[in-house]
């Protein structure tokens, strides 16, 4: 059987209060500048990072249900962000009401792996500036529909400018702070080199 995402939806990330797109097996994004084609890319991104993280570490735990994973700011090396709290629509992390709770930012990702349909939710909440919380959102958890995501691989290169004449041969940890800080030309026949 084929392999294709089918559906994403997202809440409280960047600019996108709510957004629920169809996806197709091929899929245009098209708009003026600032309108969220980037950060719909940057969603798919985080996602497959935090269902990945959190699988390596906590799938087995009987903890998973309750304890997220930490995703530390320099880790989205698609998402350039000074701080993490820029990621969350409006920029709220909490409540504005008594006794102020997280604001969870969602995303869910429905798709169709080896002729099985799958629907996986991540929901994420403010840890501090350089870091977020990330775990599988409570009735879109099933093991077999995660089981059926980790199949799904996603990347993501932002727009590179600034090529160099001569690069060095970098560390894993050098390469991804620089890629987290948008400085991906910086590293691109190291990147070429490790593929």
């Amino acid at each position: 059987g084929g392999r294709m995402i089918t559906r994403m939806s997202l809440t409280n990330f960047k600019h996108f209060k709510e957004l629920d797109i169809e996806v197709g097996s091929v899929t245009l994004l098209v708009g003026p500048n600032n309108t969220g084609k980037t950060t719909v890319l940057q969603a798919l991104t985080l996602w497959d990072l935090a269902l990945n993280t959190w699988y390596n570490q906590k799938f087995d735990s009987k903890a998973r249900q309750r304890t997220g994973v930490t995703l530390a700011r320099q880790d989205f090396y698609a998402i350039p962000v000074p701080e993490t709290r820029l990621l969350w629509y409006g920029l709220h992390t909490r409540s504005g009401t008594p006794g102020a709770t997280n604001v969870l930012m969602t995303m869910e990702l429905e798709g169709v792996t080896d002729a099985r349909p799958w629907r996986v939710g991540i929901e994420y909440y403010y840890a501090n500036p350089q870091s977020i919380y990330a775990r599988p959102k409570r009735g879109l958890d099933n093991p077999e529909d995660i089981a059926c995501a980790l199949k799904e691989r996603f990347a993501f290169l932002p727009p590179m400018s600034g090529l160099a004449a001569f690069e060095e041969r970098l560390e894993e940890g050098s390469i991804k702070r620089r890629i987290g800080e948008g400085r991906t030309a910086e590293v691109l026949r190291n990147l070429i080199w490790k593929i």
